[in-house]
């Protein structure tokens, strides 16, 4: 799973007024998964023994979606001598919502850019620039129209292999919440990574506000009151490389160059109801650039965007108008209307 740095602060109540069930606690949980820190935060009658039920869950998923563990599915797809190979339901889901949000974007997402990664050493920690030449022939193994699904037989192009990095962690988010779902919690934080979802609103009552992490350093520059929802974001602070020509290359890559991403977005942040969803269009969208993800935005009526552009202006969708509050001191702030 790629390493995602913390994009988000949780900022505190100024008062807590708990729901009416007195029984109810609230407890938090931290842990290490999918490369990442996480925490759990639920209010219910044994919070403590439903965090560590979800925390077995995401263990259960990053077991399934690792591409280093031996026994994981995306490992022995990636080193299968044949095909098909048969996989967990799970990963199943996971692959057909990943070609299925490829398609949305024109492929601006794909899954199956492993070998690319693996290449610029964003995988073992090798970096360096390929040449041209290496660059263009792994990409002509890049597609995620190649790869086949047969229920649970996965099929790949020969010198093909999958990465679940853009999507995992959403998927995780989407899992723990239908657990607490199940379980009765109506109050509840999923902080996986920075990836953040959130079931219902805080347990009094009101929105949650999560801070936008400031890619340029220091405090937060906007908060955003949401419930009910995710909300994750990409970014090119998060992770890159100085090469020997000193130029920053970013962890974030164009499936149509094999190369990171260069335009004028710093980060893309996309508030969802879905995580899976939410992680694969923060991505995407990113990767596209801002005139694209306008457009994107303006096909689909499911999702909010902010966008944080490298001459720090801000650019956000309608939807949003209500819900942000800047902190920050933006050389502009514009909002993207649908007419």
């Amino acid at each position: 799973m790629k390493h995602v740095s913390k994009k988000f602060v949780l900022l505190p109540a100024a008062a807590v007024l708990f729901f009416s069930c007195s029984s109810e606690r609230e407890a938090s949980l931290s842990f290490m998964a999918m490369d990442t820190f996480m925490t759990l935060k639920c209010r219910a009658e044994e919070p403590e023994k439903l965090n560590q039920e979800v925390k077995a869950e995401v263990e259960r998923l990053e077991a399934l979606f690792s591409v280093t563990d031996s026994q994981s599915d995306f490992y022995r797809v990636n080193d299968a001598a044949e095909y098909p190979v048969i996989v967990s339901d799970s990963t199943r889901d996971l692959l057909e919502l990943s070609v299925k949000y490829s398609e949305l974007t024109d492929g601006a997402l794909d899954i199956t850019m492993y070998p690319v990664l693996r290449e610029w050493g964003f995988t073992n920690g090798n970096y360096h620039v390929p040449s041209s030449d290496k660059i263009d022939s792994l990409l002509k193994n890049v597609g995620y129209k190649n790869l086949k699904l047969d229920g649970n037989f996965i099929t790949l192009k020969e010198g093909q292999m999958l990465d679940p990095g853009a999507v995992g962690k959403g998927y995780a988010g989407d899992a723990a919440v239908e657990l607490y779902k199940k379980n009765g919690v109506r109050s509840a934080l999923i902080d996986l990574g920075g990836n953040i979802q959130l079931l219902g609103k805080k347990p009094d009552g009101k929105d949650w506000r999560v801070a936008l992490r400031n890619p340029w350093g220091g405090s937060p520059v906007l908060t955003v009151k949401v419930h009910d929802c995710a909300v994750i974001t990409s970014g090119g602070y998060e992770r890159h490389f100085v090469a020997d020509d000193g130029k920053s290359y970013i962890h974030i890559f164009d499936p149509a160059t094999g190369r990171p991403v260069d335009n004028s977005l710093v980060s893309a942040t996309i508030i969802a109801e879905k995580g899976v969803y939410a992680d694969a269009l923060s991505t995407a969208v990113f990767v596209m650039g801002e005139e694209k993800a306008f457009e994107l935005w303006k096909k689909c009526s499911d999702f909010e965007m902010v966008l944080l552009k490298n001459d720090r202006s801000a650019v956000y969708t309608e939807g949003l108008e209500k819900k942000l509050e800047m902190d920050f001191d933006f050389t502009s702030v514009t909002v993207l209307k649908r007419k």
